[in-house]
């Protein structure tokens, strides 16, 4: 709520009028009407506040007294804008914030503009930064755990297999030449999106002895909001682990690595893309961490966390499972193709 206004963000497209409102927008609706007459009607139509450009996604929205702060997603980095009530539309302003990494909207206030919000990156540790109340200005820094002048990040797009332009961020020691050994993370569903977030302890020792760590904004994710993570669910599948072997790809047409020297990882549903890629492209990769996957395709309504998930478990017609069979990595790759040295990891309930 903002004031007399419900904020809501589109699912699906909207039609208002003979304008059509895409997923992924923020839209207004006034509220009193409808609670005054039990219903809506045309004197408090619903109004596009804020639309998304191409290659962005909204993140995040936080009201203030007579703002809206919100958080967009651009090119898997986000910049903060606020949004407030106008003529003919809603105002749209800029907010002075460092634009390299992650931004979280923490708190604002009901009686003031005032709003806190949390910035990192790979090599920047968390800072909290008020803003709205006469410039923006750092008020704490969390602990840094080694000297981020040490490393550099770069992104890169890699060309996948029908044309699409996949981001990666690459983080490597500065100066260093070479392929060298790489690291890569990926997830690739549910619409989450993995995001510049301060490297933990195992990532930052892997940097420290010389190593590249690599982060594969892959569809399935939320990085470019609703559509691209709906390009790649049910029969479209397939596209997530293309864009995963289009990475790695890239990542040896640059130089970063080699395939004896690129390990890969991934947990639940990037277990599954681990799988795939062990079965589909085992000569890409040197080394495949699982973890904890659910990778029994053909059966996974019926196991684990397969059994539990309503939306899982409503996909156990055969149609759905014949979409899977292509994706089934729990299966021998063909003869010849040798494979890496892999690490299965599970959770053990007793």
């Amino acid at each position: 709520m903002f004031g007399g206004t419900a904020i809501a963000q589109l699912r699906s497209d909207l039609k208002i009028g003979d304008a059509t409102v895409p997923r992924g927008s923020l839209v207004g609706y006034a509220i009193r009407p409808v609670l005054a007459f039990g219903g809506a009607d045309a004197s408090s139509p619903i109004e596009a506040l804020y639309t998304p450009e191409d290659r962005t996604a909204v993140a995040d929205v936080l009201p203030a007294r007579d703002v809206l702060y919100v958080s967009i997603l651009d090119k898997v980095k986000h910049r903060l804008i606020t949004i407030q009530p106008g003529a003919p539309a809603w105002l749209k302003r800029p907010v002075s914030l460092p634009a390299d990494g992650t931004l979280s909207l923490i708190s604002a206030g009901e009686k003031s503009n005032l709003a806190l919000v949390d910035h990192q990156n790979f090599t920047s540790n968390n800072s909290l930064y008020a803003v709205g109340q006469g410039g923006t200005r750092a008020v704490a820094r969390a602990p840094v755990r080694f000297d981020p002048a040490r490393f550099t990040t770069v992104q890169h797009f890699a060309t996948s297999k029908d044309g699409t332009q996949v981001p990666y961020f690459v983080v490597r020691p500065k100066g260093s030449k070479g392929p060298v050994p790489t690291y890569m993370f990926a997830y690739g569903g549910f619409e989450i999106s993995l995001l510049p977030t301060y490297v933990k302890p195992i990532e930052q020792f892997w940097l420290e002895d010389g190593g590249a760590y690599v982060v594969a904004n892959i569809r399935g994710g939320g990085e470019f909001g609703p559509d691209w993570h709906q390009a790649a669910l049910k029969e479209n599948r397939q596209r997530a682990y293309d864009d995963f072997h289009a990475v790695a790809e890239d990542l040896v047409k640059r130089g970063v690595t080699t395939p004896k020297l690129l390990g890969i990882h991934g947990r639940s549903n990037g277990g599954l893309l681990m799988g795939v890629a062990l079965t589909q492209r085992p000569e890409l990769y040197g080394g495949i961490i699982v973890g904890v996957p659910l990778a029994d395709m053909k059966r996974y309504n019926k196991l684990l966390a397969g059994l539990l998930d309503g939306r899982i478990r409503r996909s156990g017609r055969s149609h759905a499972m014949g979409l899977h069979q292509p994706l089934q990595p729990v299966s021998e790759p063909a003869p010849g193709r040798g494979l890496p040295a892999r690490l299965l990891l599970h959770i053990h309930q007793g």
